[in-house]
């Protein structure tokens, strides 16, 4: 939907107004030196970097960051946008909703954000551990350690075959899909999976890859 509001490209020409980017699924994601001095506003998409280092997510540098709640925490909806010279510019709750969420975040969910930050590290490193002994590589979105992703991915030959992977694994309620543009397949990675879940989804994807690559 950005579309809608303006003119995207992955190429810096004279007409570039601002830069964005995009931490996807929680791999941070370095902004190229040559950006660096542009006189420009840099908007940082951190949806899913809730608790992981400031510095890794580009927050001193960042004009405006944006954080999603629902992707972090056991809520419906949900964000934040961090400004550093703006106020707010629109109020979404009501009081007695703002106080509620305000309540959830200081008391529940925040203080849980650490050990939920490990449990997605070591899933992630039993996903690699088990995808490697099927033969299979994780695809590296980023080199920084300071990482919990909400998804494993899965580097693949051909877009096509995890287009074709996907509703076999979706039929199943895994809820995956292909990285488009990307090389991999990426696979939920969430806090509360657990060792018999992550190898069910393994075994489940490398059952679907083999039937697409190659049929009986």
């Amino acid at each position: 939907e950005i579309e809608l509001v303006c003119r995207w490209s992955r190429t810096r020409s004279p007409r570039t107004a601002a830069l964005f980017v995009i931490h996807e699924f929680g791999y941070p994601a370095p902004l190229a030196a040559e950006l660096e001095a542009l006189p420009v506003p840099l908007i940082v998409d951190a949806a899913y970097g809730l608790g992981i280092p400031s510095e890794a997510l580009l927050c001193q540098r960042a004009d405006f960051l944006i954080y999603s709640l629902s992707k972090s925490f056991p809520c419906p909806a949900g964000g934040v946008l961090v400004s550093k010279q703006h106020r707010a510019m629109a109020q979404v709750l009501d009081e007695s909703d703002e106080l509620a969420l305000r309540f959830l975040l200081k008391e529940r969910f925040l203080p849980k954000t650490p050990a939920w930050l490990e449990k997605r590290r070591e899933h992630y490193q039993l996903y690699k551990s088990a995808f490697e002994r099927q033969g299979y590589g994780a695809l590296q979105l980023c080199s920084s350690a300071d990482f919990a992703p909400h998804a494993f991915l899965v580097a693949i030959e051909d877009e096509r075959i995890g287009a074709a992977i996907r509703p076999l694994l979706n039929e199943q309620g895994i809820e995956s899909s292909c990285y488009f543009g990307g090389g991999g397949y990426f696979l939920p990675c969430h806090q509360s999976l657990d060792l018999a879940v992550i190898s069910h989804v393994v075994e489940a994807f490398v059952s679907a890859h083999r039937s697409v690559v190659d049929p009986v």
